[in-house]
């Protein structure tokens, strides 16, 4: 009994002292504190309060602090609850996996500061979460051809840590994060917040920063890089199988990606929806993220966004997206509002701003008035029928376009009918006209024809009446 009173008289005087916590290998706040060496001793604590405010550190009764000879001090950081046995810290020098393996399902493990070396994947089969002090702060690097995390339970939570994977020559395709759903089971709730994940990777098969199959969740504020010399390298890559029995949502918030092949490799792709023979929905929803698929040698696609399948959707907001070969190719459903297309090169119909037509081969900021297609990002339209504009389907509006030299403000129907309002010399309203700008319609939509020649830069500006 006194030792124990003892024990509390230290932790309150720690309290007192300084607001930080600290355990072994990692600090909460990242700064060390005067502690007490408690030396394997579990203590039992009915209550504690600092300074009086009880609100503000909390250790319910019978609290368990496992300690194993390493230095523990609390914080009074605000709303610091402790609850029976469900925290469990991780030190630098201890196994993730086994961590996981005794943890029991509702459990979170801290990780400390510093870096941790797997050899293998950390397999995660019950709900917990796994939570490090930050990124840059709580490392774990691998050079093994195996997933890192590789989540099969639903309602995971991975944060505040930096994952480096590094792998040689293998066939095999690999993951930093991967939540995989089993046959006939649809994960949910597996998330990643605060995470950087870095693949270096000379291996053939597919390398990916995280995965998801069979399986819902969130990604926020993340930063992934990858920079593969074989394979495939994705970003954030979602798929549903023939397996899938729900519809699948994954919403990705504040996104930095930045891939990058310097060698040779298959192809890039920033993001991707992938439907699998499945029967139910494949959806990606992205919002305020910067996503570029770059590639400075010989990949044969690199894509920012790839969206496949039938059952397969990708929605974008306010988002910058560039794939140095295409920036959307899209055989699902692909929307785009508020967003920037940094290579002006684009694959398949794409919905602007919810139900305004499909443009291809433009740089677009959508509005909900119409579409802004921006002229600073040097957009070359090439003098071919690929490479039109097609515009204003079942739309009726007015619009401004300049290419090259030539412009002219017009008017459209529903119909697409379209009235030269004011323009210069060289604008036509007939398909095909040599050495023109030519707006027409083509019978459902209007076309914005180049026939003025090669590399012509383009600007456009549309307001829709509903």
């Amino acid at each position: 009994m006194k030792k124990t009173m003892f024990l509390v008289m230290c932790f309150l005087l720690c309290l007192t002292l300084n607001s930080y916590a600290e355990f072994r290998g990692g600090f909460f706040d990242n700064q060390p504190i005067v502690t007490e060496d408690l030396t394997a001793t579990t203590a039992t604590i009915d209550s504690l309060s600092v300074n009086g405010d009880t609100s503000r550190v909390t250790l319910s009764d019978s609290s368990y602090l496992g300690v194993d000879s390493d230095i523990l001090t609390l914080s009074s950081t605000a709303n610091l609850d402790i609850k029976s046995s469900n925290i469990i810290y991780v030190g630098i020098d201890d196994d993730i996996e086994t961590a996981v393996t005794n943890a029991t399902a509702g459990d979170t493990l801290i990780l400390a500061s510093g870096t941790y070396t797997i050899t293998s994947a950390i397999d995660i089969a019950k709900a917990i979460n796994i939570i490090g002090q930050g990124i840059d702060r709580t490392i774990i690097q691998s050079t093994a051809h195996d997933d890192m995390i590789i989540a099969q339970a639903s309602n995971v939570t991975i944060s505040n840590m930096s994952l480096n994977l590094t792998r040689a020559s293998s066939a095999t395709s690999k993951s930093c994060i991967y939540f995989r759903g089993l046959s006939a089971t649809v994960l949910t709730g597996c998330n990643v917040k605060n995470v950087n994940t870095n693949i270096i990777s000379a291996s053939s098969g597919a390398n990916t920063g995280i995965k998801y199959y069979d399986a819902s969740g969130t990604v926020e504020d993340v930063i992934i890089r990858g920079n593969c010399t074989e394979g495939y390298n994705y970003g954030i890559f979602m798929i549903n199988g023939s397996t899938a029995e729900t519809t699948t949502i994954v919403n990705v918030y504040n996104a930095d990606i930045l891939l990058d092949n310097t060698v040779t490799g298959t192809g890039i792709e920033g993001v991707r929806s992938e439907d699998s023979s499945a029967t139910n929905d494949n959806t990606i929803n992205i919002y305020n993220s910067h996503i570029i698929a770059n590639d400075t040698s010989t990949a044969t696609s690199c894509k920012g966004f790839s969206c496949s399948g039938g059952d397969a959707y990708i929605n974008a907001t306010n988002t910058y997206v560039k794939g140095a070969d295409s920036d959307v190719t899209n055989s699902g459903t692909t929307t785009l509002k508020s967003v920037t297309l940094g290579s002006g090169v684009t694959s398949g119909t794409i919905i602007y701003d919810g139900s305004h037509g499909s443009i291809s081969s433009a740089n677009i900021k959508s509005t909900t008035q119409g579409i802004n297609i921006l002229p600073y990002f040097d957009l070359d339209i090439d003098d071919t029928e690929e490479y039109n504009v097609s515009i204003a389907g079942g739309k009726a509006g007015w619009g401004y376009v300049r290419l090259g030299a030539e412009w002219a403000r017009f008017s459209f129907t529903a119909a697409a009918v379209v009235t030269l309002i004011d323009n210069s010399a060289n604008v036509g309203t007939t398909d095909g006209t040599d050495s023109k700008l030519n707006i027409y319609d083509s019978g459902t939509v209007v076309v914005i024809e180049n026939q003025l020649g090669d590399n012509q830069i383009l600007e456009l500006e549309l307001h829709y009446i509903d």
